[in-house]
């Protein structure tokens, strides 16, 4: 599979809308300032899949830049470091905000343990940081292997390995991710590392999008009522054809790849307003689902632009 920039940007837009919708209605007992209905909340379970959506980029993007030099334990620290300072650069603001006027009380070993996303005592939601630094550990293992046909028999191997152990081991409270999720995620790691590998463009005709969507519609909706999170798995490559569909008809295509080229300090500051010490700026102005939706959308960009203009003139000023 060959996806473009532009096919890659507009994925990553679609899946950060579809984080703000499943962070705004998957869980109502979070936002019990509103009513949210079944509908929405099910829409909400739906749009889980986003963050499978950027998993599977991740897979691509590193397997595309690192399938001919190899991925050196050099270029592990450099990611960590790049994904560490561009979290810090949200969290700590909200973080100083919080224990100044008195939000949140101030524990020096949970500060340092939730800098490093060890522990999510302040910002539930960095548990992905950890998940994404052990799919980068893992990667240089898969990456060797150049085959698509061995690389795809020793996925499946494995994958039913880890399964088999995990229905006999209770591992999860010795660890600091929760393997199953991430068993979840690394499969998405895995499909877009095999995209990547396979080379070959994707057949944008109609009768495919009208089969992907059908597939894709009828996968979220099961994945939906019934909570079997491997669905998401499965769906993800049918959503990742449909965002490339949408960028050979550019439907929304400037939109969604602007989105999608900030997605990560959305990702980063949107929970502020939905969770946490910011609320009231958000659901003190409105308890309608789409107005809420727009509006921490919009607060989202907002603060992160805010926040991006004050590091970089602070940058200057100290000469970084």
């Amino acid at each position: 599979m060959y996806l473009t920039k532009e096919q890659s940007m507009l994925i990553k837009g679609l899946a950060i809308m579809m984080m703000l919708a499943h962070h705004l209605f998957a869980f109502p007992e979070r936002i019990p300032d509103i009513e949210i209905c079944g509908v929405l909340v099910n829409l909400g379970h739906a749009c889980k899949i986003c963050v499978n959506m950027f998993i599977f980029i991740s897979g691509y993007g590193l397997t595309v830049s690192y399938r001919d030099r190899g991925f050196s334990w050099r270029d592990f620290k450099g990611r960590v470091g790049k994904l560490y300072l561009a979290f810090w650069k949200y969290f700590v603001p909200f973080f100083v905000v919080a224990n100044v006027f008195g939000f949140y009380k101030f524990d020096a070993v949970y500060a340092l343990t939730d800098i490093l996303c060890i522990s999510q005592e302040f910002y539930h939601e960095s548990w992905f940081i950890l998940t994404y630094f052990l799919c980068l550990l893992i990667f240089p293992l898969f990456l060797k292997i150049k085959s698509v046909y061995a690389f795809l028999g020793v996925t499946v191997v494995l994958t039913v390995i880890v399964r088999v152990l995990l229905s006999f081991l209770t591992i999860d409270d010795f660890l600091l991710v929760d393997v199953s999720a991430f068993g979840l995620y690394f499969s998405s790691f895995l499909l877009g590392m095999l995209a990547a590998k396979t080379k070959n463009k994707i057949a944008l005709n109609k009768k495919a999008f009208a089969v992907s969507l059908f597939v894709a519609v009828a996968l979220l909706y099961a994945r939906a009522v019934s909570g079997m999170n491997w669905i998401t798995i499965v769906v993800t490559p049918f959503i990742v054809f449909l965002c490339c569909y949408l960028a050979k008809l550019k439907i929304a295509t400037k939109a969604l790849c602007f989105l999608g080229a900030r997605s990560m300090g959305i990702w980063l500051v949107h929970c502020y307003f939905l969770y946490y010490f910011c609320k009231p700026l958000l659901f003190g102005v409105t308890s309608s689902p789409a107005l809420l939706y727009g509006l921490l959308l919009l607060y989202s960009l907002v603060f992160m632009f805010v926040i991006d203009w004050s590091v970089d003139k602070i940058s200057k000023r100290v000469g970084l």
